[in-house]
């Protein structure tokens, strides 16, 4: 049996026949129960209703059957239109789950945007701060530097070795009594470093060298003329030359 509801064709391939109906059955000849078993396929197939005479038994026995199948038909229907309906608001359901997704998904991604953004900001910050003195000195994007003259780094002047006239103008100006010529030449033989350095400042180093030689007595010829004094003097004093071990190292550095 078919049928066309709402536009949708609503089709159904099987029947059920009731034991109850056996009892009925049993009243009619084998001519009326052939003629009652087509009636019933006809009748499910197309809804034909079978020409049978008033008043028969067989007419009898097609009205209770006929009652059944149609009370079956109409359940079979509902049965039918409710699941349409389930399938209908099941699909709208994941129609608006898949929306709902598919939003999460997209504000999972500018969340995920928005953080990359945040972290880039952070490193781009801590390089500034690590390379400029202030994070202020590195101009928005888009914006021109301005220098800052007090900020700038001066490059600092490259060291050149006096001469004796230099040193000797330099101790008459200032009232030194070392020889210039010796401490000319002392710091030539150690390439004018101090320890493991370069020299930066050669007057420090000649106020340095008059004070050493005003301690050992004020001899302008060398200021360690006092035999009886030098550096070690925090150890007991023992019968060593210590300027001539001096000279013999700084010899052997030379060399």
């Amino acid at each position: 049996m078919q049928e066309i509801i709402d536009g949708k064709e609503i089709k159904r391939d099987s029947f059920v026949l009731y034991c109850d109906d056996y009892e009925l059955i049993t009243e009619l000849s084998a001519e009326e129960k052939a003629a009652l078993l087509d009636s019933i396929f006809l009748y499910e197939i197309s809804r034909t209703e079978p020409e049978i005479e008033k008043g028969t038994s067989l007419k009898i026995v097609w009205k209770s059957i006929k009652g059944h199948l149609n009370r079956d038909w109409e359940k079979y229907k509902e049965k039918v239109q409710k699941l349409r309906e389930n399938a209908t608001k099941s699909k709208g359901e994941s129609g608006e789950k898949a929306k709902a997704d598919k939003s999460e998904q997209m504000q999972a991604k500018a969340d995920k945007s928005e953080q990359i953004d945040s972290v880039c900001v952070r490193v781009r910050e801590r390089v500034r701060d690590s390379v400029c003195d202030t994070p202020s000195s590195i101009p928005p994007e888009g914006e021109t530097p301005t220098p800052e003259p007090s900020k700038q780094k001066t490059k600092s002047k490259r060291f050149v070795p006096p001469t004796v006239e230099e040193v000797k103008q330099y101790c008459q100006e200032k009232g030194y009594t070392f020889d210039p010529e010796r401490f000319v030449n002392f710091y030539n033989s150690k390439n004018w470093m101090v320890g493991k350095n370069k020299m930066t400042n050669w007057k420090s180093a000649a106020a340095n060298w008059n004070k050493d030689n005003q301690q050992r007595g004020g001899s302008a010829a060398s200021p360690r003329a006092d035999p009886g004094k030098n550096r070690f003097n925090n150890f007991h004093q023992r019968e060593n030359d210590y300027d001539a071990i001096q000279r013999t190292l700084v010899k052997q550095s030379l060399e």
